[in-house]
């Protein structure tokens, strides 16, 4: 359950990033596109994990599903698309803090819930993962930015696939905190 969770968690939070991806990519170079990328992912996870450690040491279980609000309200908010700069050189370091300031308070919101529900073991692994996950979006983003209806879908229906993936986060965030049986028990 927890693979298929954090595959989504992963396409979620970085859905909005592919079509810079695919920009990056096509101007600035497959390996330090893919290097900036994924660096950017390792620490955007290691700064929502450690605070999802964190916030696992000072609240129940159940209270954390509160956090499972801020994606749903991510998935349902009404903003318009905001305009990210990509005249910027091909150096890894510049395509990292694109990632980091493009993607922060969303990526923070989605992780943190998530990962404050897991064990430092499993941080571990998941964030292994994520680093195989973003090498492969990047291998896959190459291959995609040589087709055009791809991206001309891509750009049409792009926002309406990451908000469903950021409600259903949310969700599974409440569910699995117990923040759902906590209500419940004291609805009944």
């Amino acid at each position: 359950m927890y693979i298929a969770l954090m595959t989504s968690l992963f396409i979620g939070a970085n859905l909005d990033f592919f079509i810079l991806l695919i920009l990056f990519l096509k101007k600035r170079g497959f390996v330090n596109t893919i290097i900036g990328y994924a660096i950017g992912v390792i620490c955007m996870y290691f700064i929502s994990a450690t605070l999802g450690q964190f916030i696992q040491t000072i609240f129940p279980t159940w209270v954390i599903g509160l956090l499972g609000l801020i994606p749903i309200w991510f998935g349902i908010r009404d903003e318009g698309e905001e305009v990210k700069n990509t005249n910027l050189n091909n150096s890894i370091f510049t395509i990292t803090i694109m990632y980091l300031t493009s993607c922060s308070a969303d990526n923070l919101a989605l992780y943190v819930p998530v990962l404050s529900t897991l064990s430092i073991k499993q941080s571990i692994i998941y964030g292994l993962y994520f680093i195989f996950l973003s090498i492969v979006t990047g291998i896959l983003a190459y291959f995609i930015s040589n087709v055009r209806i791809v991206s001309i879908i891509f750009d049409k229906f792009g926002d309406i696939i990451t908000r469903v993936i950021y409600i259903g986060i949310g969700l599974f965030v409440i569910i699995e905190s117990g923040l759902l049986a906590q209500i419940l028990n004291l609805v009944f």
